[in-house]
């Protein structure tokens, strides 16, 4: 399981994705979480049931992450899992302004 571009800081306070996650075994799920900064979970988005994907465009399966976000800092968490195991593939501090 791979992420194919790094997800920055500058990209998240946009509001937007420019990766992919890609795997050469059949996705089970792509997880997004997104926690304050007291830790508390903010946003559970999972696309779940992928069956015979190998690949997932954030910027189209989770283009509404954001749209209700407030401004703030949050740290998002990215997490895939295919039937063999999972990974975490990003954890990424941002500040988000609309």
């Amino acid at each position: 399981i791979v992420l194919d571009n790094e997800i920055t800081a500058s990209v998240l306070a946009k509001g937007m994705f420019s990766s992919s996650v890609k795997s050469n075994f059949p996705l089970r799920y792509v997880k997004i979480e997104i926690f304050d900064k007291s830790g508390k979970t903010v946003l559970v988005k999972d696309s779940g049931n992928l069956q015979d994907k190998y690949s997932i465009t954030l910027r189209k399966d989770f283009a509404d992450v954001f749209n209700d976000l407030a401004n703030g800092e949050y740290t998002l968490v990215l997490k895939a899992g295919i039937s063999r195991g999972n990974a975490e593939l990003a954890r990424v501090d941002f500040t988000y302004n609309k």
